[in-house]
């Protein structure tokens, strides 16, 4: 099956958040983090990897 990530309806970002793609786009800020500068932006990215955690956390405790 071809999915057409440029067709929106198909787009990941469309579907609702698993546990796999949170861990991924986690592990995708933290690698941003390796190249920061320190400047306003690494703030908010660490603030989203700490959200993320925290979702996960809640989520591991639902299941």
């Amino acid at each position: 099956m071809n999915i057409n990530l440029t067709d929106s309806v198909h787009h990941p970002a469309n579907a609702p958040l698993t546990v796999e793609r949170i861990i991924r786009v986690r592990e995708q800020l933290q690698r941003s983090l390796e190249y920061s500068n320190g400047g306003d932006m690494t703030y908010i990215i660490v603030d989203a990897i700490k959200g993320l955690d925290e979702l996960l956390t809640r989520r591991e405790g639902e299941s």
